[in-house]
């Protein structure tokens, strides 16, 4: 079930599973601004506060100009979601299916933001704290240093709809038929410094493309959502009929 809530940054709290939950920043708090300045900082400054736990990873991120199937950039009032997803085995991050957000037996859902429009361009703010080297919640999944980890987002789907989801309900949730981009999976770009650091510790993550002069070296297609998700239903729909094409073909081509 998908809930809904307050605009915003967000991030998924784990509020029953985590030591210490995630917050969910508002884009009209001191908060987001906080958060804001905080990548202005390298390790060691405001942002590195959380990250002084023992254990604790805090991924600061930002990007532009992510954009839609179109190869448009999101608008200012868009807030789209974008999730993040560590792969435990090493075997690289599965793409998402109709029935999953993270399909792979080894991905886990381990973090959401929402886009939100930043001076000069639209772009993903903001920080995921993460517990490393030990298990999530009892019985759970371990995200361990070194472990590889990808962004998805997802232009038809507001973040506000996924706030406050735990990890039960990212693991029941379907995205059904939809478009979708991808940063560092098998099918996207393989990026080998996306991975997990040793906690306690703050990453920047910076994601920019040539349209941000004197900053950018990404191909700006990189961060389009050129992939799609189509309903299981469909695929066998569109199988179907590509065979029934392709028979009457042949029967056509038979000699009277």
């Amino acid at each position: 079930m998908l809930n809904n809530a307050s605009t915003g940054l967000t991030l998924i709290p784990y509020p029953n599973y985590f030591a210490s939950p995630m917050a969910t920043i508002s884009r009209t708090s001191p908060w987001a601004l906080f958060a804001a300045a905080c990548l202005a900082f390298t390790a060691g400054g405001p942002c590195d506060i959380k990250a002084q736990t023992p254990g604790t990873v805090l991924l600061n991120v930002r990007s532009a100009y992510l954009k839609d199937d179109q190869g448009n950039p999101f608008g200012q009032t868009d807030s789209k979601l974008v999730v993040f997803v560590a792969d435990l085995d090493g075997d690289g991050v599965a793409a998402p299916t109709a029935d999953s957000f993270a399909p792979g037996s080894d991905d886990f859902v381990f973090g959401s933001l929402g886009t939100t429009f930043d001076t000069g361009g639209t772009a993903v703010l903001g920080g995921i704290n993460l517990f490393a080297n030990t298990p999530l919640f009892p019985n759970g999944p371990t995200i361990e240093t070194g472990d590889a980890f990808a962004m998805f987002w997802y232009p038809e789907f507001s973040s506000e709809d996924f706030l406050d989801l735990n990890p039960e309900e990212w693991a029941a949730l379907r995205p059904g038929e939809t478009v979708y981009g991808a940063y560092n999976t098998p099918d996207s770009v393989e990026d080998a410094s996306w991975t997990i650091p040793n906690p306690p510790s703050a990453e920047d993550i910076m994601l920019f493309t040539t349209e941000v002069p004197g900053v950018g070296t990404l191909d700006p297609a990189l961060l389009e959502a050129r992939f799609i998700i189509p309903e299981p239903s469909s695929a066998i729909l569109t199988l179907v009929s590509a065979g029934f094409l392709v028979l009457r073909r042949r029967r056509r081509s038979l000699p009277n």
